[in-house]
């Protein structure tokens, strides 16, 4: 890969990690009507965890391409997002009528996270494995 085509790239999913932290930014804090609730496994807390594992996605390998090194990019994205998360949860306590803080949305965030992570450097080892440079 050229230099600038790697340059474009890191670029894109840097931008791309912004425009969907913004994206989660306006949907946490809409102030939406509730929508029905069904506890612990409920689709929200599905939302949740899918919501924060792309924005590890696009964080973490924006930071790779970065040259934060592997572990490094991976986990600090993770940090991000489950910081960004409860700041959020706070957030959608103070600013919204229909919206409250929920622990088991900032553990779904973090677990969202975190498979993402955990996913992410596993595949790498197991390409770096067949493939030895």
């Amino acid at each position: 890969m050229t230099r600038i085509k790697r340059y474009r790239l890191r670029y894109c999913w840097f931008f791309g990690w912004l425009f969907w932290g913004l994206v989660l930014l306006f949907f946490s804090l809409a102030n939406l009507p509730p929508a029905p609730i069904g506890g612990w496994l409920s689709w929200d807390k599905l939302q949740h965890a899918v919501a924060y594992g792309i924005l590890t996605f696009l964080g973490g390998r924006s930071l790779v391409l970065f040259g934060w090194g592997l572990r490094r990019g991976w986990f600090f994205s993770v940090g991000i997002a489950c910081l960004f998360g409860g700041i959020l949860e706070i957030l959608q306590m103070w600013l919204t009528r229909y919206r409250t803080a929920e622990w088991g949305d900032f553990l779904a965030d973090g677990l969202g996270a975190g498979i993402v992570c955990a996913a992410a450097l596993l595949l790498n080892r197991r390409f770096s494995e067949r493939n030895p440079q």
